[in-house]
């Protein structure tokens, strides 16, 4: 039989995991809530390869903590649970942790706060949101870039915020620059090793079509881009588990490819939470409007989100995440298409194929929006 090793780093990891397991009971067990499949143990025989632990041909696995130590041998279905159960306890995301994970996540921008805090009082006047964005000059020269591109059309150049606000309407040029700020504030790398560039234009395109489906539900294209903003910050939450919990999102990243599930699934069974929820507080830690957090919360699970809000946010956004997955358009971690819930299917009076055949060729839409990649 061969001689596995752990590498020193992850010894102590799976040695606490099968102490855990060996003094707890099946039904303190957590996190999962149902008997692990042998698909599942199959998803956590990937963790234990990365660990450099592999199975022996008797279909067992030969623990050794150094060369001259006596080997521990033990059945691989018990290692693979034993591994499960231990390293999702220790991959667990404390309640209390959240709040502290969120305020981790960079700030907007003093003049994007600014911006945020006058919209929301219903006696402001454009005029002062105006100079709060052109008090910021390189949030002024993208603004315009974005205003004079093809993503607009418009027939002749603007060269002012204030022209702006005259052919596209205040709370564009506010959401503009609210998605400029928020695409800056994606980090360039990660431990993880999600990938943000193929993150960025999967979250552009969800933008890109749910402001589409906006306007298809007969939204006034003044408030057509808070669906936008919603799109674009929809799956943020991964973001906040990629830098600031890289490790556990890899796994979940690794589990859901494995198993072929879901990822926010994944991400609630083995850590408590998903990138959903942790989404929609950073929304509210941003202090963006409660519709757009609100959708962020809920945009996997719109039927939620329609009980709350009849806006439409939360179904656009839903089936905009499924437009795009089905297009290939970019990447955030998770490949799987999922069927429309009633509420959506009755919002747009059509299932996913029958809703992609009505918008027609989206491929303009998708080149329109890799022009936020180019600021």
């Amino acid at each position: 039989m061969n001689t596995l090793f752990f590498p020193n780093n992850q010894q102590d990891k799976y040695e606490r995991s099968v102490q855990f397991f060996s003094t707890t009971s099946n039904a303190s067990r957590t996190p999962s809530p149902q008997p692990l499949s042998r698909k599942g143990r199959g998803a956590f025989r990937v963790v234990l390869r990365r660990l450099k632990v592999n199975r022996t041909a008797e279909g067992q696995y030969n623990l050794f903590s150094s060369s001259a130590a006596p080997g521990l041998t033990l059945p691989a279905k018990a290692v693979e649970l034993d591994f499960y159960y231990g390293w999702a306890r220790l991959m667990a995301i404390n309640a209390e942790e959240v709040p502290g994970l969120v305020e981790r996540m960079p700030a907007f921008p003093q003049g994007v706060t600014k911006v945020l805090d006058l919209a929301s009082r219903p006696e402001c006047a454009p005029k002062a949101l105006v100079q709060v964005i052109e008090h910021d000059p390189v949030m002024t020269m993208k603004v315009l870039k974005l205003v004079n591109s093809a993503y607009f059309g418009l027939s002749r150049p603007i060269n002012s915020i204030k022209h702006g606000v005259v052919y596209v309407g205040i709370n564009t040029i506010k959401n503009l620059a609210l998605s400029i700020a928020a695409i800056g504030m994606l980090p360039k790398s990660n431990k993880a090793g999600f990938d943000m560039n193929q993150f960025l234009t999967h979250s552009l395109g969800v933008a890109s079509v749910a402001k589409l489906l906006a306007t298809h539900l007969g939204v006034a294209d003044k408030d057509a881009t808070d669906f936008f903003v919603a799109g674009l910050l929809h799956d943020f939450g991964k973001v906040v588990l990629a830098q600031f919990k890289p490790e556990e999102f890899r796994l979940c990243l690794d589990h859901a490819a494995e198993q072929e599930r879901s990822l926010h699934e994944v991400e609630r069974e083995t850590q408590g939470i998903s990138h959903d929820e942790i989404g929609g507080r950073l929304a509210e830690a941003w202090k963006l409007p409660p519709a757009l957090a609100h959708a962020i919360h809920h945009h996997h699970h719109p039927e939620l989100g329609a009980e709350e809000a009849n806006d439409g946010m939360c179904e656009a956004v839903f089936a905009a995440n499924q437009i795009v997955r089905s297009l290939g358009f970019g990447d955030a971690g998770n490949h799987l298409i999922a069927d429309f819930p009633p509420s959506v299917s009755e919002r747009f009076g059509s299932d996913l194929s029958g809703l992609m055949s009505a918008l027609g060729d989206l491929s303009g839409e998708m080149e329109k929006a890799r022009l936020f990649t180019q600021l």
